[in-house]
């Protein structure tokens, strides 16, 4: 062992002295010299196997990845209908909240509360009638687009589209799923 180390701090200063004084030819079989007296090391016994156990129990089942991105839609889903929930509660409670408040302040009773109520509801009808404006430009947008989509070429037209949508989200859908798949593996022949 000591033999060796000695053999291999030899061709060190070797190689070091060769590149300090630019011989470039000693240099190089310097440390080819030096690499062939490095000790060759191996793998564990049992590497490969830990290795391909460990990559096994960390990969993800095909139907795994699909009940992920199920829960994950899921939940973007919930979390869209609960922000729309929370805006359209902070519209409402908008209108309400500031009656409310002004006759409240400054005194506290049943006939305030009372007061404060007819003033919130007062302003919530007018509210909801500025509301029923806006869905009735929905509605009457609504139903230009169910008459044209009544007619032959109307429906011929929302058919296509519909195609076209549903041909190019399958297509975007199996892109992504195979860029993005933890088991997926180009082999190069």
């Amino acid at each position: 062992m000591n033999e060796r180390r000695h053999g291999e701090r030899k061709e060190l200063a070797r190689w070091r002295a060769a590149e300090a004084v630019g011989r470039e030819a000693e240099a190089e079989a310097a440390l080819a010299a030096l690499f062939v007296r490095l000790p060759r090391l191996a793998p564990s016994a049992g590497f490969a196997a830990r290795v391909a156990a460990a990559a096994a129990a960390g990969s993800v089942t095909p139907a795994a990845a699909r009940r992920r991105r199920w829960q994950l839609a899921a939940a973007a889903g919930l979390a869209l209908v609960a922000g729309t929930l929370g805006t359209l509660l902070a519209g409402v409670a908008g209108p309400l909240a500031r009656p409310l408040a002004g006759s409240l302040a400054g005194r506290l009773s049943v006939a305030a509360l009372i007061d404060g109520l007819a003033s919130a509801l007062t302003a919530f009808a007018a509210w909801l009638s500025g509301a029923a404006g806006a869905w009735g430009l929905l509605a009457d947008v609504g139903g230009a687009l169910a008459t044209a989509a009544g007619t032959g070429p109307g429906t011929a037209a929302v058919l296509a589209v519909l195609a076209v949508s549903a041909l190019a989200l399958r297509l975007l859908s199996d892109l992504i799923a195979t860029e993005r798949s933890w088991s997926h593996v180009a082999i190069h022949g």
